[in-house]
């Protein structure tokens, strides 16, 4: 069976390394009411609370780094097309994007959320990667010198869009919310 490697002390919480024979993980006893709390990683890993503490700067910038990718992802393929597309012989107007762009971007997001949520917490890149692309395109929209004051609508469109498209491709790497069967 397990060995605890502390002991307690009356109304003292103490935390501990706990040994199970199969894996190593910390806990914290609390002799008032003798229970253990998990402090692990929940894969059943060994996580030392102090590292723990050491890493939060760095998912922190991981984040910001993301973010950045991710304004990056629509400006690079969207946030330069401004310009409808007008056919001369019927005078429809189409665009301002053309399906290659709307690809271009799409497979950007999903390799860039497929990898961020494997390193970060899934609903953190979800949420990053939907509000700061919304943001890109609201910026966009809000400047254009096309501007019918549609675009808080178009945005909103967006939010929904990319945060749905996140959601699917963090569930399906495995770390995202899980769909309901």
């Amino acid at each position: 069976m397990g060995s605890l490697h502390t002991h307690l002390r009356s109304s003292d919480s103490h935390r501990i390394r706990h040994d199970d024979g199969y894996k190593h993980h910390w806990c914290e006893l609390t002799s008032a009411r003798s229970e253990e709390i998990p402090l692990g990683d929940g894969r059943g890993g060994e996580v030392d609370p102090q590292a723990a503490r050491r890493t939060r700067p760095r998912q922190a910038a991981l984040l910001v780094a993301l973010a950045a990718l991710t304004l990056g992802c629509w400006f690079a393929w969207l946030g330069w097309d401004t310009a409808y597309n007008v056919d001369p012989s019927t005078g429809e107007a189409s665009g301002p994007y053309e399906i290659w762009q709307i690809l271009g971007c799409v497979v950007t997001l999903t390799v860039l959320t497929a990898l961020a949520v494997r390193r970060l917490w899934p609903p953190a890149v979800i949420t990053t990667i939907a509000l700061v692309f919304t943001l890109g395109f609201s910026y966009s929209a809000a400047i254009s010198p096309e501007d019918d004051g549609l675009w808080p609508i178009g945005a909103a469109m967006v939010f929904v869009g990319t945060l749905a498209g996140a959601l699917l491709v963090a569930a399906a790497v495995g770390r995202g919310p899980r769909l309901p069967r």
